[in-house]
């Protein structure tokens, strides 16, 4: 296996192919165009997995909020994709582990939550296999779109998962 991981430049055609591996797990994230693949990466908010060329994995995280009493930014987990015949082999937790080393060396105080609809006990089981930590929601998270009822959701810590 020869996965390499990059969180900087990609080629339109890496573009095309993250947008295809979201677009394959339509049913349970956020959709997203090339553009915005494009911003997610140069601002530095994310983490893809290739084997050669290919892109394999993608994992982006984004500020929900920030708890104004102790500058705490709460970031949420986004958009892990592995591709199909890479599951079980690691790539997805090297994703999150090396997303949260970024987050820890961008604001040590910074919170990486994932939030899994209830029905999606794949996501739930992974996030649970890597360390993460069920939690209450907190008071300073919102959950997008606002629509969501928290009832419908888990909230997983996964701050300290190394």
């Amino acid at each position: 296996m020869s996965v390499k991981y990059f969180d900087s430049y990609t080629t339109k055609t890496q573009l095309k192919q993250i947008e295809d591996l979201i677009k394959k797990e339509s049913e349970h994230m956020l959709q997203l165009d090339q553009e915005m693949i494009r911003d997610i990466i140069n601002n530095d908010e994310a983490i893809i997995a290739l084997d050669g060329p290919k892109v394999i994995g993608f994992v982006k995280f984004f500020i929900n909020s920030k708890e104004k009493d102790t500058n705490t930014e709460i970031l949420e987990l986004g958009s892990l994709v592995v591709e199909e015949k890479w599951r079980k082999c690691g790539i997805g937790k090297e994703l999150v582990k090396r997303l949260v080393t970024k987050i820890k060396l961008r604001n040590p105080k910074s919170v990486l939550l994932g939030v899994v609809r209830k029905t999606n006990k794949v996501s739930y089981k992974f996030l649970k296999s890597i360390g993460g930590k069920e939690i209450n929601k907190p008071k300073s998270m919102i959950l997008y779109p606002l629509e969501w009822n928290v009832d419908k959701f888990y909230i997983i810590d996964l701050r300290n998962i190394y």
